[in-house]
Parts: structure tokens; C-alpha cells; sequence
């Protein structure tokens, strides 16, 4: 039983002492582009903002927890600041 995502990422969120930086979801799978965009903004921030940011993605996810809730849903799923940099880093390699 459990909450599970199909693997793929609709969406980035940043968010720093409560104030949004970066939040854009998209009705797709992210490609090249939209991950680049993110990347860009992501390497202009200082260290200190990326020390303090909370990273969140959009994911569609199922549930096997109620029957009542769809089977698909799509929800922010919070990340910590290396899986961002290895998700981005891997997107800009191809």
C-alpha cells in the first residue's frame, strides 16, 4: 500500500522562506526546454537561497490507500536540493 509516481516530473517549484522564486507546472512530461529554464534560473540563485529553498515536483501519482480517491492524481512531491542538481544536471547531458 502506498502513494506511488509514474516516474515523471510535470512540474518545478522553489520556494524560499515562504516566497515563491520558481513555480510552473505544464500538462506534459518537462522537456529539454522547460528544464533548461529551470536550470538557468536555479544556477543564478546565490548559495544562500539554494541552502534555504524548499524544492518540490509536480508528479502525477496513483493510490492504493482509498478506494474513494481517483487512481490518478497529480500532487506536489517535495525533494531535497541534490536530486534537483542530479535531475538538472542529467537533463543537460541528454
Amino acid at each position: 500500500m502506498g502513494i506511488y509516481s509514474d516516474g515523471k516530473i510535470y512540474g518545478i517549484s522553489l520556494v524560499s522562506s515562504d516566497i515563491i522564486i520558481y513555480e510552473k507546472k505544464y500538462p506534459y512530461e518537462m522537456g529539454l526546454l522547460e528544464i533548461n529554464e529551470a536550470a538557468d534560473l536555479y544556477k543564478s540563485l546565490s548559495d544562500d537561497i539554494k541552502a534555504s529553498i524548499r524544492i518540490s515536483f509536480y508528479c502525477k501519482s496513483s493510490t492504493t490507500y482509498e478506494p474513494t480517491v481517483p487512481n490518478e492524481f497529480m500532487h506536489w512531491f517535495p525533494v531535497d536540493k541534490d536530486v534537483l542538481e542530479k535531475y538538472l544536471i542529467n537533463a543537460e547531458r541528454g
